[in-house]
């Protein structure tokens, strides 16, 4: 089996920290030397292992979005997160206010 090479060009957030060093984040990835993704998954510490995760195209990511706006709020799971504090930005930027 070939290794996978990555490059993380952007992090863009953190999702949740699952204590023990890993977190789940939200990045834009090259892997392998192909065009960036939108990839979620749990990285350690100082990047240097990961967990399965998913990556995401850009159109697939605006469709993931379109379909996470239509899920009614009852039967969201997490209220810790308002809706309120999450701004959208042009080219499917996301941006988590404090």
């Amino acid at each position: 089996m070939a290794d996978v090479t990555f490059d993380i060009r952007r992090k863009v957030g953190v999702l949740a920290d699952t204590g023990k060093g890993w977190k789940k984040e939200l990045n834009v990835i090259s892997w392998n030397n192909r065009e960036p993704k939108l990839d979620i998954r749990e990285w350690s510490s100082d990047h240097s292992k990961m967990k399965k995760g998913v990556t995401l195209s850009k159109n697939e990511a605006s469709l993931l979005l379109l379909l996470l706006s239509q899920i009614d709020d009852a039967a969201v799971i997490d209220k810790g997160l308002d809706s309120d504090s999450l701004t959208f930005f042009a080219e499917n930027e996301i941006s988590v206010l404090d």
